[in-house]
């Protein structure tokens, strides 16, 4: 093997180490998102389960807030999200 040939193949495996590194970093980026995303919903879980049946409970669509059904409605629907994001989170 020639020294230019090496050279090319060093270049090459120098090249895929960088993609792969670029490829990590948005990985690792996704994950702090994902778990940024849990701890909300836990938290807001924790709140809601400290409110009453009655009480008003709102949810976020787009740039509105809309009024919910019920609460047992809006945790069924953060409990869903929550077993969604913690798929996504398992290697």
């Amino acid at each position: 093997m020639t020294e230019e040939e090496k050279s090319k193949q060093l270049q090459d495996q120098i090249s895929r180490l960088q993609q792969m590194r670029m490829q990590l970093q948005m990985i690792m980026q996704q994950r702090q998102q994902i778990e940024l995303r849990l701890k909300e919903i836990e938290e807001a879980l924790a709140e809601l389960e400290k409110t009453e049946d009655k009480t008003p409970i709102y949810k976020s669509i787009g740039a509105i807030l809309v009024k919910a059904k019920g609460k047992s409605e809006i945790i069924k629907e953060m409990q869903s999200n929550k077993e969604s994001l913690e798929l996504r989170k398992t290697p």
